[in-house]
């Protein structure tokens, strides 16, 4: 890897992650004001909750798009235009007349967004090795936990003060403010490769990653945390706002005590991850993911869920997953030599379009009850335990054909 100059690495980090918590808030500053959009608009809850579920699909996508461009361009140019393009969709849901335009300008906001989160890993990628990368998605993690943390209970406060367009006026500034960072001091971190957007050489590129079973494997299993996560952002609203009372400005209460369970498990990761082997780390996720899940099915088929029942088990869920989306980034980059590029915008794009599921599943099963959210939960979790139980049997394969072969095992 070439680089044009000097890199620090850790101020590199932190442009890249408060970069992406704008993007990030872009879904939890929102959130708050879901329950509240049908009757302004007069429309329907689903439609409504398809300014989410587009929005990711979008959002999941177009990182196809720019994994190539990154690679050919470079990592810096191409997130620049994200950004900008970013701002620029921050505002037009702010100025949103109707429903369908904001559903619109939700759909172009997550076209924007994508950019940030191939570059994220990417960067991540050219910049750090072996178990330095796990520590740092570890502190990306931790610090970018903040912000759905923060996000709902400053968008209820927000919403109640001054109406839900603010939050996404909020949201332009702060964009416009990353751009400028990003023009300022992020520098270039990879070698343009001029080849890297013929049509040929991106067919092979992802085909060759979608015949990679450890690569895929990985990244279906993030895909399964992200829709746990995704699962409670489109139906968590309606649940606790609707169905208990919980004022939209105290929904973020509860919300901050589910993140900040995710930020400890993120901190657990980067201060252990020279001692325990990741894969120990992934499986004791998965078991906690499997555990909350269970929780919030047995609360709703008791009859018993209440506001903090349902808070719980997702306290559980969200510490659970902080080691898959810690881990699963750096095991999967390293699955796969291809083009960091190509690897980082699948990864991404199939981690949202397992997790934009989660949310579309929860729309088709509305029916104003929790159950939706209870079904969702469980599904994902049992679906991530099967995929790391296929990916361990993988690797152990290809292990044992490397030591028959005379190749050192691994450490």
């Amino acid at each position: 890897m070439a680089v044009t100059a000097p890199i620090n690495r850790n101020f590199t980090l932190a442009i890249l992650i408060f970069s992406s918590s704008v993007s990030v808030l872009s879904t939890d500053l929102y959130a708050p004001s879901l329950a509240s959009l049908p009757e302004y608009f007069g429309t329907s809850a689903e439609m409504v909750k398809l300014t989410m579920t587009l929005n990711l699909l979008a959002y999941a996508v177009c990182q196809l798009v720019y994994g190539p461009l990154s690679d050919r361009f470079g990592r810096r140019p191409v997130l620049v235009g994200g950004m900008l393009a970013f701002t620029a969709a921050g505002l037009a849901c702010a100025l949103s007349q109707t429903i369908e335009q904001l559903v619109l300008a939700r759909v172009f906001q997550g076209i924007a967004g994508a950019a940030e989160a191939v570059l994220v890993y990417a960067i991540i990628r050219d910049l750090f090795d072996g178990r330095d990368r796990i520590r740092a998605l570890a502190v990306f993690g931790i610090i970018f936990g903040a912000a759905p943390a923060v996000g709902p209970l400053l968008g209820g406060y927000i919403h109640v003060a001054f109406g839900w367009r603010a939050n996404f006026f909020l949201l332009a500034v702060l964009a416009f403010i990353s751009l400028l960072l990003i023009l300022r001091f992020l520098p270039e971190s990879a070698e343009p490769d001029h080849h890297a957007i013929k049509l040929r050489e991106i067919g092979r590129g992802y085909f060759g990653l979608l015949r990679d079973p450890l690569f895929m494997g990985y990244a279906i299993l993030m895909g399964t945390s992200v829709a746990a996560i995704f699962a409670f952002l489109t139906a968590g609203p309606f649940i606790l706002i609707n169905n208990f009372g919980v004022a939209t400005e105290d929904f973020g209460l509860y919300y901050f005590f589910i993140v900040a369970s995710y930020m400890l498990g993120s901190l657990i990761i980067n201060r252990a991850s020279h001692a325990v082997d990741p894969r120990v780390y992934l499986w004791l996720g998965v078991l906690v993911f499997l555990l909350g899940a269970g929780q919030v099915m047995w609360q709703v088929q008791s009859g018993a869920e209440t506001p903090v029942s349902i808070t719980v088990g997702m306290c559980l869920i969200f510490f659970g997953i902080a080691p898959i989306l810690a881990i699963g980034p750096a095991k999967a980059l390293d699955a796969t030599t291809n083009r960091v590029g190509f690897a980082s915008a699948l990864l991404g794009c199939t981690e949202l379009a397992v997790g934009g599921l989660g949310a579309a599943l929860v729309t088709v099963l509305h029916d104003a009850t929790s159950m939706p959210l209870a079904i969702t939960l469980v599904a994902v979790a049992v679906c991530a335990a099967y995929v790391l139980w296929l990916v361990g049997r993988r690797e152990k394969q290809l292990h044992l054909a490397s030591c028959k072969a005379g190749g050192a095992p691994d450490p």
